[in-house]
């Protein structure tokens, strides 16, 4: 997407940018939702597979499978910051992300698995927020 969204960017304007970022999330989420949800429904036979002492497991694959989406929807929104010129924002957001994945794992360690993806989706639900939030104050860069 970067390539596209540099080309647009620098021929068009940010408008036509952002036009092209939304409809690669609108399009991310198309793909992997339906996926996720179509797993998500067979979690519990697909955890038995792994051994019966799994089956009661299926809500970590749920959980794995709901940051698997996120993170593709979240995807294209890294591209933007790189594309954008706003490389230290996207570190930051980064550094954010792993902050709050790190920290709220070591506080849900207890729950074992559940609590690590949860911490995850968590981890990712920030992401997008912060990214949508940071990326909506974007300013139009040079063209040169």
């Amino acid at each position: 997407i970067a390539p596209i969204l540099t080309d647009v960017l620098y021929s068009s304007s940010i408008e036509d940018a952002r036009k092209v970022l939304h409809k690669t999330i609108i399009a991310n989420a198309i793909v992997v939702v339906p996926a996720a949800v179509v797993v998500s429904i067979f979690s519990q036979d697909i955890m038995v597979a792994y051994g019966n002492e799994f089956s009661g497991d299926w809500d970590v694959l749920v959980l794995a499978l709901s940051a698997g989406a996120l993170s593709a929807i979240a995807m294209p929104l890294g591209q933007m910051f790189s594309v954008t010129k706003k490389m230290w924002a996207g570190f930051a957001l980064n550094a954010v992300w792993a902050t709050v994945y790190i920290a709220s794992s070591y506080f849900a360690i207890d729950f074992g698995a559940i609590g690590v993806m949860s911490s995850l989706v968590l981890a990712y639900v920030v992401h997008l927020i912060l990214s949508f939030i940071l990326l909506g104050s974007a300013v139009p860069v040079s063209k040169h």
